[in-house]
């Protein structure tokens, strides 16, 4: 939505933060779709496995997919959580864990656990993606590539 329609895809960002309201309701309501829907139907064109396209058509309410995929999108949508303000998070973590006992079984540090990780493997992660770019910005700093 960035790429194809920068102002307005910003103006829905900025409006969603100003009324506390989810931002795929509001790119419903200025594109008519939001991310996910946009995100499922590239999955299908692309001929990717339904699993996919369900996913992430619904990973921001897993309770509205398929019995069949609704583990999977559960996974997704905690993994989503994650990145979400930490009252936000503990809210779906708890609901998560009280309506579906697999998820008993996660720790209750979790967020800590991924913020850890994405540290310890944020360089190395960057170097496989970008490799030009990180190698260009090491040098600037005068380091050294691994």
């Amino acid at each position: 939505m960035f790429v194809k329609a920068p102002e307005q895809a910003l103006d829905a960002l900025l409006a969603s933060q100003a009324a506390g309201l989810p931002i795929d309701e509001q790119e419903r309501q200025v594109f008519g779709f939001d991310y996910c829907q946009l995100g499922s139907e590239l999955m299908r064109l692309w001929h990717l496995p339904e699993v996919y396209s369900h996913i992430i058509g619904h990973h921001l309410h897993p309770e509205s997919t398929d019995p069949n995929y609704r583990n999977e999108t559960y996974l997704i949508y905690l993994a989503q959580q994650v990145f979400a303000e930490s009252e936000q998070f503990h809210k779906a973590f708890n609901d998560l864990q009280r309506i579906h006992p697999q998820f008993a079984q996660v720790p209750v540090n979790l967020k800590d656990l991924v913020n850890q990780e994405i540290a310890a493997h944020l360089d190395e992660v960057f170097l496989m993606l970008c490799p030009l770019a990180f190698a260009a910005d090491s040098a600037s700093q005068g380091s050294v590539l691994p």
